[in-house]
């Protein structure tokens, strides 16, 4: 009995140590389950913030891309605009130099207090014109240039000098920023013995 005893107390004693093992593993695996949990709640925190801050960069892509297309749409817009107000800047400035050059050419011949006025007139707005990019193509002393000149009409001439150089301004041309937007439509001496020779 003594070693059944013995034996009942070292078996009790074993079981209880069984028990605290088992039950310490249990504990260490519900830690650690628990530690597992925790921190796969953060990894998919994590990924749900990121996931968030992807779909509001990408909104703000969105956003910024549709600004930039209104943006691009309002600069065309606007660049259509300016060009059909040039245009008709330029329709104007057409006008009122064909009115210009017939007060100048018929008017100022007849009275000359009024061809001085003219050309005082003329004086003040070759700085306006200036100021707005704007070259009249005035007649020279050089021969006719057909980049500037649009030839309507011939005058005979025995002068040899005159050859072809403009005899009158028919019509004035002009260039804008550089570039010729209308031709000076004119009237060119040609040397009689020359025209008379190509006949």
């Amino acid at each position: 009995m003594f070693f059944k005893k013995k034996k009942q107390e070292q078996l009790s004693e074993m079981l209880d140590s069984f028990w605290e093992t088992a039950d310490e593993k249990l504990r260490n695996r519900d830690m650690h389950l628990e530690q597992m949990k925790t921190e796969w709640e953060q990894k998919v925190n994590q990924i749900h913030n990121d996931v968030k801050k992807h779909n509001l960069a990408l909104e703000d892509l969105f956003d910024e891309w549709e600004n930039k297309s209104t943006s691009e749409e309002t600069l065309e817009r606007e660049h259509m605009e300016r060009l059909q107000q040039e245009k008709n800047f330029l329709a104007l400035f057409e006008a009122y130099l064909d009115q210009f050059f017939s007060l100048k050419r018929f008017a100022g011949k007849k009275d000359m207090q009024w061809e001085e006025q003219m050309e005082l007139m003329e004086v003040r707005l070759r700085k306006y014109q200036e100021l707005c990019n704007i070259m009249v193509i005035e007649p020279g002393e050089e021969p006719v240039d057909y980049d500037f000149h649009e030839v309507i009409q011939l005058a005979d001439t025995e002068d040899p000098s005159l050859d072809q150089k403009t005899a009158t301004v028919l019509r004035c041309g002009y260039l804008y920023k550089g570039e010729v937007k209308r031709k000076a439509q004119v009237s060119v001496y040609r040397l009689r013995k020359e025209r008379e020779a190509n006949e």
